[in-house]
């Protein structure tokens, strides 16, 4: 999954990475509205009230509101930073460093009550928002532009685009290609949606230490990851090899006869 670059990704990979970032996008979301009363995921609405308050010159408000779209756009510009100093390295790991830097930082929000002195809300929201920023790019980057998870205008929008061609179009390679690319986006609703109400759910229990459920999810995302790419890699040895015993054993046979 988060091990292989963009280039070798498939449908399923995709769908599996998709799954698992958008339901932790959607307890985000829910779990950080409910515990700051403010967006956490995305930044549409903090545009527009930063217009708001530029026009209504509330100067302070308008700080605030700038800082949330700083620190979304500060996540993605982190998140392509590592990305390219890691790939340098070890391409297979370049997305393991910020999803850990994602985990570690939900996790501390997740213990915030721990430390009230340290964490006010505009700083709660600010680490969220620049921990989506980095999600979001992280993923974006991962699948070529295909899929985002921490907001949802644009899956709908492409949702919407892609029906209305199918309609139209006539190529069933084509029609199948955009019926796989539906099952994504809808795919990618539904488990943000699920997100949001286990996030609403476990915060009704455990308030903010809510966060900590999706910080360990993404390690789990990981592990599983680390996991299935150390087996498909084995077998690829091992496929290698019996091709390569059955290879001399025909030379060895051609050169007999």
């Amino acid at each position: 999954m988060s091990s292989q670059s963009s280039h070798t990704r498939t449908r399923k990979h995709n769908l599996t990475l998709a799954s698992s970032f958008a339901m932790v996008a959607g307890m985000v979301n829910v779990t950080g509205f409910l515990a700051v009363h403010t967006l956490t995921t995305h930044i549409t609405g903090h545009v527009a009230f930063l217009a708001e308050a530029l026009f209504n010159h509330n100067t302070g408000r308008a700080l605030i509101l700038f800082l949330y779209i700083f620190f979304f756009w500060l996540g993605a510009f982190i998140s392509g930073v590592l990305i390219e100093t890691v790939s340098n390295k070890n391409e297979r790991s370049i997305y393991v460093v910020p999803v850990i830097l994602e985990s570690g930082l939900l996790g501390l929000i997740g213990l915030s009550p721990l430390l009230p002195k340290m964490f006010s809300p505009a700083l709660i929201t600010f680490v969220l928002l620049f921990a989506m920023g980095l999600q979001n790019a992280t993923v974006t980057q991962l699948t070529n532009a295909l899929v985002r998870t921490t907001h949802l205008t644009g899956l709908f929008t492409d949702l919407g685009i892609e029906l209305a061609q199918t309609f139209f179009s006539k190529d069933l390679t084509q029609r199948k290609k955009l019926r796989s690319r539906m099952q994504l986006r809808v795919q990618i609703v539904t488990f943000f949606l699920t997100g949001g109400l286990l996030g609403g759910l476990v915060y009704s229990m455990i308030r903010i230490h809510a966060l900590l459920i999706p910080a360990l999810f993404l390690i789990i995302i990981l592990t599983f990851d680390y996991v299935k790419f150390t087996i498909f890699r084995q077998r690829n040895k091992l496929r290698n090899l019996l091709h390569y015993q059955s290879k001399n054993a025909s030379d060895n046979n051609i050169k007999s006869y």
